[in-house]
């Protein structure tokens, strides 16, 4: 089946090839490689393609019909705790549950938790820091807590960068 691609051309060794979360195909190739020599690449990989585009779409409803409501379970720390409706006005966790606001929609809740994931994370990573600066003999300025979804985390000269994404996975 032939595939319709963008190419995107860089001082680069090697064809890749990427399904974007649209479904579009992406071929990175060297500066001089030949339209025949791409259009022979994607011919030869089209299975991977269809695949990976299957594998896209799928993705995209699982997320369209994703649904946070005070019945859903959410990973903290590695486990999946309980969401559950509480007499507060800022969501925590207390005893491996994580109450919320009474009477919030989907979106209010996802906000909500995404709160408390990015607080976690910068009390959790503050307290980590003064041991894993004076280990790596680093001394950074400034703690980030981003919102990066491929990227847990990264460094500069006087700064460290944190996903709030971590939070959701083990400690180890």
């Amino acid at each position: 089946m032939n595939h319709s691609y963008t190419v995107k051309r860089s001082k680069r060794k090697t064809i890749s090839l990427t399904v974007k979360p649209d479904c579009t195909v992406e071929v990175r190739a060297p500066l001089m490689t030949s339209k025949k020599r791409i259009d022979e690449f994607v011919c030869a990989n089209s299975n991977w393609i269809e695949k990976n585009i299957l594998k896209m779409q799928q993705l995209t409803l699982a997320k369209e019909s994703f649904v946070l409501d005070y019945t859903s379970k959410v990973y903290f720390f590695g486990h999946r705790l309980p969401i559950e409706k509480a007499a507060i006005r800022k969501a925590k966790l207390e005893n491996n549950r994580i109450l919320m606001p009474p009477d919030l929609d989907s979106d209010s809740i996802r906000q909500q938790l995404v709160s408390l994931y990015k607080d976690t994370a910068r009390k959790y990573i503050s307290a980590q820091l003064p041991v894993f600066s004076q280990k790596l003999d680093v001394n950074p300025s400034k703690l980030m807590i981003t919102s990066a979804k491929t990227n847990w985390g990264s460094c500069t000269a006087d700064r460290v960068h944190f996903s709030w994404h971590i939070v959701m996975a083990e400690k180890e």
